[in-house]
Protein backbone atom coordinates (compact mmCIF):
# COMPACT_ATOMS: atom_id res chain seq x y z
CA UNK A 1 0.00 0.00 0.00
CA UNK A 2 1.43 3.45 -0.65
CA UNK A 3 0.26 6.62 1.26
CA UNK A 4 -1.87 8.98 -1.06
CA UNK A 5 -0.49 11.44 1.06
CA UNK A 6 2.64 11.15 -0.93
CA UNK A 7 4.26 14.56 -2.23
CA UNK A 8 4.77 12.97 -5.37
CA UNK A 9 1.89 10.38 -5.77
CA UNK A 10 1.99 10.64 -10.17
CA UNK A 11 5.52 9.75 -10.21
CA UNK A 12 4.80 6.71 -8.30
CA UNK A 13 2.13 5.43 -10.52
CA UNK A 14 4.16 6.61 -13.68
CA UNK A 15 7.14 4.08 -12.02
CA UNK A 16 4.56 1.37 -11.32
CA UNK A 17 1.74 1.72 -13.17
CA UNK A 18 -1.69 -0.64 -12.31
CA UNK A 19 1.19 -2.13 -10.10
CA UNK A 20 0.07 -0.51 -6.70
CA UNK A 21 -3.49 0.04 -5.19
CA UNK A 22 -3.43 3.63 -3.25
CA UNK A 23 -6.36 4.46 -1.08
CA UNK A 24 -8.00 6.42 -3.90
CA UNK A 25 -8.75 3.33 -5.50
CA UNK A 26 -10.86 1.50 -2.77
CA UNK A 27 -14.41 3.15 -1.06
CA UNK A 28 -12.54 2.87 1.93
CA UNK A 29 -9.35 4.01 3.74
CA UNK A 30 -7.81 2.10 6.61
CA UNK A 31 -8.18 0.70 9.21
CA UNK A 32 -10.99 -0.64 6.98
CA UNK A 33 -9.55 -3.73 4.79
CA UNK A 34 -10.82 -2.11 1.42
CA UNK A 35 -7.52 -1.35 0.21
CA UNK A 36 -6.39 -5.09 1.03
CA UNK A 37 -9.09 -6.52 -0.50
CA UNK A 38 -9.24 -4.46 -3.85
CA UNK A 39 -5.85 -5.58 -4.33
CA UNK A 40 -6.44 -9.24 -3.82
CA UNK A 41 -9.91 -8.71 -6.50
CA UNK A 42 -7.69 -6.67 -8.80
CA UNK A 43 -4.93 -9.43 -8.72
CA UNK A 44 -6.80 -12.42 -8.03
CA UNK A 45 -3.98 -13.54 -5.56
CA UNK A 46 -5.35 -15.80 -2.89
CA UNK A 47 -5.17 -13.94 0.72
CA UNK A 48 -3.05 -16.77 2.07
CA UNK A 49 -0.22 -15.81 -0.25
CA UNK A 50 -0.41 -11.91 1.14
CA UNK A 51 2.16 -10.96 3.65
CA UNK A 52 1.04 -7.24 4.72
CA UNK A 53 3.98 -5.26 5.99
CA UNK A 54 2.45 -2.17 8.09
CA UNK A 55 3.56 0.05 11.20
CA UNK A 56 0.60 1.45 12.54
CA UNK A 57 -2.61 0.01 14.43
CA UNK A 58 -4.85 1.40 11.32
CA UNK A 59 -2.76 -1.20 8.58
CA UNK A 60 -2.77 -3.96 10.94
CA UNK A 61 -6.17 -4.00 12.01
CA UNK A 62 -6.59 -3.30 7.54
CA UNK A 63 -4.86 -5.93 7.05
CA UNK A 64 -5.96 -8.39 9.54
CA UNK A 65 -9.69 -8.05 8.66
CA UNK A 66 -8.54 -8.41 5.05
CA UNK A 67 -7.31 -12.05 6.50
CA UNK A 68 -4.00 -11.56 5.43
CA UNK A 69 -0.77 -12.50 7.32
CA UNK A 70 1.11 -9.36 8.86
CA UNK A 71 4.22 -8.13 9.46
CA UNK A 72 4.64 -5.27 12.32
CA UNK A 73 7.55 -2.37 11.69
CA UNK A 74 7.49 -2.10 15.55
CA UNK A 75 7.42 1.77 15.89
CA UNK A 76 8.05 3.97 19.40
CA UNK A 77 5.27 5.87 18.87
CA UNK A 78 2.81 3.29 19.25
CA UNK A 79 4.50 2.06 23.04
CA UNK A 80 0.64 2.23 23.93
CA UNK A 81 -0.48 -0.26 21.45
CA UNK A 82 2.74 -2.29 21.30
CA UNK A 83 0.65 -5.39 23.22
CA UNK A 84 -2.50 -5.02 21.35
CA UNK A 85 -0.26 -4.78 18.13
CA UNK A 86 2.33 -7.52 19.03
CA UNK A 87 -1.32 -9.93 19.46
CA UNK A 88 -2.40 -8.81 15.97
CA UNK A 89 0.28 -9.31 13.89
CA UNK A 90 1.60 -12.41 12.61
CA UNK A 91 5.14 -11.27 12.93
CA UNK A 92 7.29 -8.47 14.17
CA UNK A 93 10.50 -6.55 13.72
CA UNK A 94 12.19 -3.56 14.78
CA UNK A 95 13.27 -2.46 11.13
CA UNK A 96 12.80 -2.90 7.77
CA UNK A 97 16.07 -4.51 7.38
CA UNK A 98 15.20 -7.52 9.82
CA UNK A 99 12.58 -7.83 6.95
CA UNK A 100 15.36 -9.99 5.03
CA UNK A 101 16.76 -11.54 8.11
CA UNK A 102 13.02 -12.82 9.44
CA UNK A 103 11.86 -14.32 5.93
Amino acid sequence: MLDTNMSNKSHVKELFGDNIVTADDSRGQKPLPDPYLKIIEKWGIDPSQILAVEDSPEGIKSATDAKLDTLWIRDPFWKNDFEHLQKASSYQVDCFSQIQETF
